[in-house]
């Protein structure tokens, strides 16, 4: 399908098929260009799922046909993306979101569902159905996707191990940017309240805080690092 991207055309196009045809050109032509590149090297190239050896053209770069292109395993296409490092961590090589991880499409039920590829890995090499529980790492490197690497277990748990591993370096207590409070106040507060020389609403109006925040702190609710 050719556009012509005159002013009278584009009022005619819906933006989403337009923007859609685009990128179905782009990908086109990239496949053209990687097929060019391997004909100009006079090579053929081995098909990874039957391994029978093709000659490369546009519709047909990577797999000899769509049949095998099909009916590769999901486990092949995910080691399409993996960079084995001499550590022994198996390296996510494809997108990965703001923190590191790998972010792979898993097709579970006939429905792709976006998924951190540790986790996907983890399911593809048959290890124990993870079900609610988290895949966590063992070696702390976000990109692994080494299902030896990681280990399954509640969210509490997770938490745990990224404080053990000082990966969870949020300030609290009076350090935090919208800290009220310090532990001279809490321990003030509290010793007031218990021993009833001041109401909570009383001692909230003094040091300038909700009602809400002063029995939260005097009950332990926060502060839980301050001692009497």
């Amino acid at each position: 399908m050719t556009i012509d991207l005159c002013q009278e055309n584009l009022t005619q196009l819906n933006l989403p098929d337009w923007v859609e045809e685009l990128e179905a050109r782009k990908k086109r032509r990239q496949r053209d260009e990687t097929a060019k590149r391997v004909v100009a090297l006079g090579r053929l190239i081995k098909c990874p799922n039957c391994e029978t050896e093709f000659e490369p053209c546009r519709d047909r770069y990577r797999f000899c046909s769509l049949s095998c292109k099909k009916s590769f395993p999901a486990l092949g296409w995910l080691w399409t993306h993996i960079s084995v490092l001499p550590s022994g961590c198996w390296e996510w090589t494809d997108c990965r979101d703001k923190n590191g991880y790998g972010v792979w499409f898993l097709v579970i039920d006939g429905k792709r569902i976006k998924t951190p590829a540790h986790r996907a890995s983890w399911i593809l090499h048959e290890r124990p159905d993870p079900g609610d529980l988290f895949v966590c790492h063992h070696c702390d490197n976000p990109p692994c996707v080494n299902p030896l690497h990681c280990f399954l277990g509640t969210s509490a748990e997770n938490t745990r191990d990224m404080i053990i591993k000082g990966r969870m370096n949020a300030p609290f207590g009076e350090q935090h940017w919208n800290s009220e409070l310090n532990p001279e106040i809490v321990r003030t507060m509290r010793r007031e309240y218990f021993s009833g020389i001041c109401s909570m609403g009383k001692l909230a109006k003094r040091f300038k805080i909700g009602v809400a925040t002063a029995f939260e702190a005097i009950h332990g609710k926060t502060w839980k690092n301050v001692g009497s």
